[in-house]
């Protein structure tokens, strides 16, 4: 995994930028029909299993899985990051909450310490990520 500081830095990085940092250089942006509320975006999949969510050559959001996070915990997120701005349902599972610190352009999805996925993206509101990002989960809690 990519340094804690260096990862959460990636949401406001350009995308040459987040390309090296992720190794992806070489990776070519492939149409996809978009991410949560994304849409009109390409992904770059990255080898470590990063996916760059781009949009007109610009870094809408930088998904870090499983694969990618090691053993990175919440408790390490919430030291660095601080109270999450708000907390919503996680597609991860459903006892699973999704922390959102949209003004430092961050959101991790976590269950029982145990972070599932981040998410990374420029600054926002909370209003504009619930708006332009997440989307609800399926499930019912």
């Amino acid at each position: 995994m990519t340094d804690l500081t260096t990862l959460l830095g990636l949401g406001t990085a350009d995308l040459d930028t987040v390309r090296t940092v992720l190794a992806a250089q070489d990776a070519t942006p492939e149409p996809v029909s978009g991410y949560q509320s994304l849409t009109d975006v390409e992904v770059i999949d990255a080898p470590g299993g990063e996916r760059i969510f781009v949009r007109d050559g610009e870094v809408q959001l930088v998904y870090v899985g499983t694969a990618a996070l090691g053993d990175l915990t919440a408790e390490e997120l919430e030291q660095v990051l601080g109270a999450d701005e708000e907390t919503l349902g996680s597609r991860q599972g459903r006892h699973a909450e999704l922390h959102v610190v949209a003004g430092r352009g961050v959101a991790w999805s976590e269950e029982d310490g145990e972070v599932g996925f981040v998410e990374l993206f420029p600054p926002t509101t909370t209003d504009d990520y619930r708006t332009r990002i997440y989307r609800q989960p399926r499930f019912v809690r």
